[in-house]
Order: structure tokens, then sequence, then C-alpha cells
């Protein structure tokens, strides 16, 4: 039996699954324009069957009025072979009852994997140091900025007392992580020494510990040393725009077990937008995170510890922005949490030339689009209005 995978797509709408057919399947250009507007259906994506399984699994789907991509190679060839599975929840049901009276093991699998009532398990638990955040509903990440030179205006600088208003403003708003920082990563941004930076932020985390003991704390860094001082001082998260590119880093949080966003950029924040150059953004920044998050786990930092982040607006034009958050849905293809930091970025300000402090409205709107295309997490520095924008939206579409 192979390691089976299958990945519900988030997202019914033709641009992702065109995008998934072409460059994840490989499927035959006609085959994309005849499935492709098919976005009312269900899209399951699977790996790890033999070609002659997708074969079957094909031929199954078309019998009873459904859809299935499949590599053109898969008939020549006898190597595992990727399937994306269109149909609606009726084909899909019966579709699994098919497969589950099928001689072959991965197919009885996957017949067994699409009869669970719950269906396919996209949102996965995230564990940081003994915590299991719950990603099946939206989580809001609060953004505190220990710096004084923060893009959005809102820096605490070393103001203790204001950033524990701050946090527990956020956490009575909302907030079921905080994120704290030292060192501002705005494009151009200057890079700021170890030292300062463990000065800045150190003192905000102490604080917050003693005061708010049950908090979900996050330290937003690059260096390996301030990870590892602000372990020490109680946080349950590293998150580092580096993607964990530092072997002293990984060893750090395998050690601590805490949880890891692993964020795409390229360069630094002084000069990654010199080396905004792709052929393909998507799936570019697909292809780097999948090769980090295989990296992390060969120094023991556990899957289920991982969430990874596209990281918007770092080393990307606001057309890469655009294009990432259009094709969000092919993220939940790495099977982990995805987080988002969209908030009062300058690729909202590139269709209004709006100023930080005025993208409130194009920052609630960028958000619950991605959340809507599988995004778990939001890191925000609007806590109350987001998760107001939140309730709303899912009154609406729930109806409770």
């Amino acid at each position: 039996m192979t390691n089976l995978k299958v990945n519900s797509i988030p997202a019914k709408n033709r641009i992702v699954i065109e995008k998934i057919l072409r460059d994840f399947i490989g499927a035959d250009p006609a085959g994309i324009e005849k499935m492709a507007p098919k976005t009312e259906c269900e899209a399951l994506f699977v790996d790890g069957l033999k070609s002659f399984e997708t074969n079957i699994l094909k031929q199954e789907l078309l019998s009873i009025g459904g859809e299935c991509a499949i590599p053109r190679y898969a008939i020549l060839e006898k190597r595992a072979t990727p399937a994306l599975i269109i149909a609606d929840k009726k084909r899909i049901r019966t579709i699994a009852s098919k497969l589950k009276a099928q001689s072959f093991s991965n197919l009885k699998q996957l017949g067994q994997i699409l009869s669970r009532p719950t269906g396919v398990n996209r949102s996965p638990v995230w564990k940081a140091r003994g915590r299991n955040i719950d990603c099946s509903s939206p989580v809001i990440m609060g953004i505190v900025n220990a710096t004084p030179d923060s893009f959005s205006g809102d820096g605490v600088g070393k103001n203790v007392d204001r950033a524990i208003k701050q946090v527990e403003y956020f956490l009575k708003s909302g907030a079921g992580i905080i994120d704290i920082g030292g060192e501002s990563s705005r494009p151009g941004a200057k890079p700021v020494g170890v030292k300062q930076e463990m000065e800045r932020v150190l003192p905000v985390i102490r604080a917050v510990k003693k005061k708010f003991p049950k908090a979900i704390v996050s330290i937003d860094t690059r260096h390996w040393q301030v990870a590892e001082a602000a372990i020490d001082a109680g946080v349950h998260i590293i998150n580092d725009i580096t993607g964990m590119s530092s072997v002293r880093m990984r060893k750090t949080a395998a050690k601590a077990k805490v949880g890891v966003v692993i964020m795409h950029m390229k360069g630094t924040p002084k000069t990654m937008q010199h080396s905004a150059v792709y052929d393909d953004v998507v799936k570019e920044v697909y292809e780097a995170i999948l090769g980090r998050i295989n990296l992390c786990e060969r120094y023991s930092i556990e899957r289920n510890a991982i969430v990874i982040d596209p990281g918007i607006g770092f080393a990307k034009t606001a057309g890469h922005n655009y294009e990432l958050l259009s094709n969000l849905a092919v993220f939940a293809l790495l099977e982990r949490p995805v987080m988002v930091g969209l908030s009062r970025k300058s690729f909202i300000g590139a269709i209004d030339n709006s100023k930080a402090h005025e993208r409130l409205g194009g920052t609630i709107s960028a958000n619950l689009w991605a959340i809507e295309n599988g995004a778990n997490i939001i890191r925000v520095h609007d806590v109350f209005e987001m998760k107001q924008a939140l309730m709303v939206w899912k009154r609406l579409k729930t109806g409770n």
C-alpha cells in the first residue's frame, strides 16, 4: 500500500482548478478546457495511486458522470500518478462505495477516505509547545511591533505598558495568538542587531507571559539567538520570515518542540524587492515551501508543528501578491495550515494609492477572500475589526 494522500481543494473558482490541472496534474489542454468550468463541484486532489489505479478511477468516475484528470503519461508509465476528482457530493458518495469494493488496496483505501462522514481533513491541528491550536475555524494572530519604525505606524517600541494594553485589547477582541517582533521587515528595512532586538522583545514577552499566562505567544524573528531567548521567556511559536533557513534555528525549534511558521522570502527585507523575479510565482513559492518542510522534518521538527505562509509582500510585486492570493487554495496540497499576513500591505495601496493606515477595508476584504480559499490563520494589526468581519461573514455563510 502506498502513502495515499487526498486533499480537498478549498476553492471553487476556475483559476485554481486550471492551475492544478495544468501544473500539478499535467492534464491534456483539451481536458482542462472541458473540466475547469465545473467549479460548482467538489475538487479532490489524490496522490499516491499507481498509474493503472488512476486509470481505473477515471473510468469509474466517467461511468457515473463525474470527471477525473490524470497526467498524460499515466497510460504509458508505471510510476505513481496524481489525479484530480471533480464531482458533486452525490457522485463522491457513489464512487466511494464503488472503490471500497475494489480488490486493489489503494483504491479500497481511497474509497474509505471518501466515505468519511467528516469529509477530507484540510484543517489540521497546529501543535506548538504543548498547545493544540485548532485551525478548523479562522485563527487571528495579533501583531505587536516592539519597534519604533513599523511601516503601519503602530510600533510600541520599548514601552512595555503600552504593549500590555495592546495585548489585553487584542485578547479581549478575539486574538488566538499574539505575535511579538522587534525588527521591521518592511521592504528596504535595515537589519537590527541581535542584542538590540532582544532588548526590544524580551521585556515585552516576559510581561505578557506574566499578566496573561494562558496566552499563546509567537516570536517574529529571523535570528536563532533571539528565538532561543524568547523560548526561555515562554513563547510557543517561532515565526521566521526566512522560512527556517538557519540550521541553528531548526535545531532550536526541534529541541523546544515549538510551533514554526515557514514563510517564503528571497533575500532580506533590505534587498528582497530586487529578487521579485519569477517564471511562475505560485509554483515556485509552492516548491520552495515544500523543500523547507522536508528540510525541517529532517531536523526532527514534526510536521504537525509546521504552518506555511506564502510570504505576501516579501520579494513579490503587487501582481505576484494578487496571483498568489488568487491561487491560495493550491497551498492546501501541502497539508499544513496556511497563514497569511496581508494587513495594511502595499499591494492593497497599489489599487487606490492609499497609505498604510487607510487600508483597513482592503485588509478585511483580502483576508476574507483568503479564508474562503483555504487560509487558516490571519495575521493582522486590527484584531477587533477583523473579528467582527469574521463573525458577520460566518453568520451570512452558515446562518448561525
